[in-house]
């Protein structure tokens, strides 16, 4: 329905109504994948930065993370460690996503990107960097802090750079 079909003077008042119906579940949904983008953009803020903690409240306290080489793990402080651990070495990242793209279903969504991941262990020589690329696969639910991941899955595609640099050790 557009709004040229709503007249209200010819009594169509419930027309009128589903119509204003119709348009806050629109709204919602863009509203929910404005959420999930600004959650992943945070995520990647928020590791490149090392701020462990507020990365891992992008997370729900049962979250399940899947990552190739590093197995699956299970739970919000789990999931830090290893994390937290596996980056320890580079003193610069940049994660970057493209790609983004969501699915809303009331109160879980499910979405994709591709990562490009950079660490450089020595800041004074940046053009000795080891890079990760591949999909990522997310599950959300929504609480009542907002968006947050309950899974996800990397598959690593493409690796460049020093093995020695690698998170693989």
């Amino acid at each position: 329905m557009t709004t040229q079909e709503v007249n209200p003077t010819t009594g169509t008042d419930a027309a009128l109504t589903d119509y204003v119906r119709q348009l806050e579940a629109r709204l919602r949904v863009l509203e929910d994948k404005e959420a999930l983008g600004a959650l992943m953009n945070r995520y990647c803020r928020t590791s490149d930065a090392k701020d462990w903690y507020a990365w891992s409240l992008c997370f729900v306290e049962d979250a399940e993370f899947e990552f190739g080489p590093f197995g699956t793990h299970h739970g919000r402080q789990k999931i830090r460690e290893v994390c937290e651990a596996a980056e320890e070495p580079y003193l610069s990242m940049q994660h970057s996503m493209t790609n983004m793209q969501f699915e809303i279903d009331g109160d879980t969504a499910t979405g994709t990107a591709y990562l490009w991941f950079a660490g450089v262990q020595d800041p004074q020589n940046p053009s000795k960097h080891y890079d990760i690329g591949g999909p990522y696969e997310w599950t959300f639910r929504l609480t009542p802090e907002g968006w947050r991941l309950s899974r996800m899955h990397l598959r690593v595609v493409w690796t460049q750079g020093d093995q020695e640099q690698s998170v693989f050790g």
